[in-house]
């Protein structure tokens, strides 16, 4: 069985749609499947890079305009990648499309030879969430007629669903344990870490707020936030105002494997997002039991069960949010056990063997032939 992979990214750019890519890629190769990529990465260098990440496997097009193009560039680009598309793969047996971009509408415009194939298409977040139905070129929607369907959540899928959109199920984002060990040593008391891109649907002023309720009622702690992005200099600004910026730390993007070493080092890791999907860093402190308190998002509360595997506060409530934290904080004992009831659930759920071999199970499926020894979908 030959698997082709069209991604808008892959490492070493950063992202959590490439590691997944990337993951679930060397993943099936160690199970023998013939898995190719072909993905964006105008932004790659091959320098200082781990050489697998350009393997004969891995086609990179560098698009001539592809994030703020004209149209008239678009249209080139769409037509190089459709020509690509088919020289790379027209001998697979199944194209899966991660998440949406001009990929997809190169493959949708122009299939060639790839039209008679089976087609996955997996929605993971934004290009979901954001999906709103056209009467006109709605390539989603056209895309969905033609494709088998997925989202990475639950919550998602019947987002999209209430759109009009046929979904065929959802499986959830995966977690690497060998990345994401669960640690032998305790966490730093006191140590709240947060780990995301400093973007309005974040909602990390929620946060900063709550640490700021942290202070006033005497509760001790540190905080380091983990991720770039535009509200970077606001979110220090509001930290200075609030007069918390001894008690705030915020770092570079930090490679996806370097996340762990922040993780470990978590009394608690907290969220304050307004809208996910599966937050592949929820899972992460799970498997390496930590205790998580997040907003509660869709996601979220798919992941985290209330009171037992971790504390979710309302969207958007800092005094909310502040109290769940305050409680694992004051209780070490309970968030260790809190932890250590979302490690088992997360390795039950999330391993990467769980999650991609439901990937596996599902390609064998909508294949022709699929695996001669391959076990019947679950």
């Amino acid at each position: 069985m030959k698997i082709g992979v069209v991604a808008a990214q892959t490492p070493p750019d950063p992202g959590g749609l490439g590691e997944t890519v990337w993951s679930k890629h060397r993943w099936l190769l160690g199970r023998g499947v013939d898995a190719r990529i072909i993905t964006y990465s105008a932004r790659a260098s091959r320098q200082g890079a781990d050489p697998a990440l350009f393997a004969p496997e891995i086609t990179r097009y560098e698009p001539v305009a592809h994030v703020d193009g004209s149209f008239t560039q678009k249209l080139r680009d769409i037509r190089a990648m459709a020509r690509l598309l088919r020289a790379t793969l027209s001998d697979c047996d199944l194209i899966e499309v991660q998440g949406w971009s001009l990929w997809a509408t190169a493959l949708l415009l122009f299939p060639g030879p790839l039209g008679g194939k089976p087609w996955l298409l997996i929605f993971r977040g934004t290009d979901g969430w954001e999906y709103r139905p056209r009467v006109l070129f709605d390539f989603k929607r056209r895309m969905n007629r033609r494709a088998h369907t997925l989202a990475n959540s639950r919550g998602l899928a019947a987002h999209l669903e209430g759109r009009g959109l046929r979904l065929d199920g959802n499986i959830w984002s995966e977690v690497d344990p060998s990345v994401f060990p669960l640690p032998e040593e305790p966490p730093e008391p006191g140590l709240i870490v947060s780990v995301k891109g400093l973007h309005p649907t974040g909602d990390p002023e929620t946060l900063i707020r709550a640490l700021k309720i942290l202070k006033a009622r005497g509760v001790p702690f540190q905080f380091v936030h983990v991720g770039m992005g535009p509200l970077l200099e606001p979110m220090r600004r509001l930290c200075r105002a609030l007069s918390i910026e001894k008690e705030t730390e915020f770092t570079d993007q930090v490679p996806h494997a370097e996340v762990a070493a922040y993780l470990r080092r978590a009394a608690v890791k907290v969220l304050s997002s307004r809208l996910d999907s599966c937050p592949h860093v929820i899972g992460e402190a799970m498997m390496m039991g930590r205790p998580v308190v997040s907003t509660a998002t869709t996601g979220a509360r798919e992941l985290i069960r209330e009171g037992e595997t971790g504390l979710l506060a309302r969207v958007g409530d800092p005094a909310d949010l502040a109290e769940k934290i305050a409680r694992m904080l004051r209780d070490p004992a309970g968030a260790r056990a809190m932890g250590l009831r979302a490690h088992a659930w997360a390795a039950r759920n999330l391993h990467t063997d769980v999650v991609f071999g439901k990937y596996l199970a599902l390609y064998d499926s909508l294949t022709p032939c699929g695996r001669p020894d391959a076990p019947p979908p679950a």
